[in-house]
């Protein structure tokens, strides 16, 4: 396994391998990324020339996930892999030590330019926090939900265009120009969105889990807090008494779930008040793969709040 420092996937030297499994489009390259949102930006980019595959099935946790046979053989057969980091994906570190070892394995969350945030302790953040944060940040390093702010997108088109053009010379221009129009595809959405949530910057609400940091961040939102701190999260009595007293003080207007989690925390948090519920989808659980899905993530998620929030 050949892993690039950050700072020179943008001077990546064309490699030649041996032993390259049957070819998948039409530069031969065999191409793997690992969550939804990270397939599309490289689908995106690859558009015309090769097909990636995708590692983590639809609506599965990326944080703990067991490879099918049938994933295990597309990262065996890799030229080049595309995954977040070992904060969102720990147990990609072995597998691509085992089964990509001839591969290039880019880390997008190393990649030079990309924003990082601290992740969020406890289950309410800021003014209505009553003290009882038992449980601490689950992601050492900081929040690894990296892809739901637009700005670390645009990063990683033009590392992924440069990776895939040095790797794949004879298509370098075509990569190039997939990856401007996916940036302005992008840049032309996210001027959509800062128009969409305007009115309801200042509303509050509370997510199921914290995976929208990135998002409320760049787009200058103002969330309560999160009923649980990751999908494997349990959140006590002591948290869930906060939320509520939490939503009552502050006029609350929405509690949003996820279309991969069980309901019943919603129903435990929301039980006897007029607060709406909507859902909030982090990673494309319930959209198709490919090239279109990061832009509909971004922009759904963007709508389901302003649907909710500005009703």
């Amino acid at each position: 396994m050949r892993i690039r420092p950050a700072g020179l996937l943008l001077g990546l030297l064309a490699v030649a391998l041996p032993g390259m499994s049957v070819a998948k489009g039409e530069s031969g390259l065999r191409i793997a990324a690992t969550i939804a949102p990270v397939h599309s930006l490289v689908a995106m980019v690859s558009a015309g020339i090769a097909e990636p595959d995708l590692i983590v099935r639809p609506g599965a946790s990326p944080h703990d996930y067991a490879l099918k046979p049938s994933e295990a053989a597309a990262l065996d057969g890799a030229d080049l892999v595309f995954w977040v980091g070992e904060g969102l994906e720990p147990w990609m570190a072995k597998a691509v030590t085992t089964l990509a070892a001839d591969a290039l394995v880019i880390e997008l969350g190393k990649v030079e330019g990309t924003e990082h945030l601290a992740a969020r302790k406890g289950g309410v953040w800021g003014a209505y926090e009553h003290g009882h944060a038992e449980e601490q940040d689950h992601h050492a390093g900081g929040d690894p939900h990296l892809w739901l702010d637009p700005g670390n997108a645009l990063v990683w088109l033009a590392a992924i265009a440069e990776t895939l053009a040095d790797h794949d010379p004879a298509h370098a221009d075509t990569y190039r120009q997939n990856a401007e129009q996916a940036r302005q595809r992008i840049e032309a959405m996210t001027s959509d969105i800062e128009t969409r949530v305007q009115p309801i910057r200042n509303k509050p609400y509370v997510v199921f889990h914290d995976a929208f940091h990135y998002f409320e961040h760049r787009f200058g939102l103002h969330p309560l807090g999160a009923i649980s701190l990751s999908d494997a999260d349990h959140p006590g009595p002591a948290r869930l008494r906060d939320l509520r007293q939490a939503i009552a003080e502050s006029g609350a207007v929405c509690v949003f779930a996820e279309p991969q989690f069980e309901p019943k925390l919603i129903e435990t948090v929301t039980e006897g008040t007029d607060v709406k519920t909507g859902t909030l989808d982090p990673i494309g659980a319930g959209l198709q793969p490919g090239a279109d899905l990061y832009p509909e993530l971004v922009r759904g998620i963007a709508e389901s709040l302003a649907d909710c929030l500005g009703g």
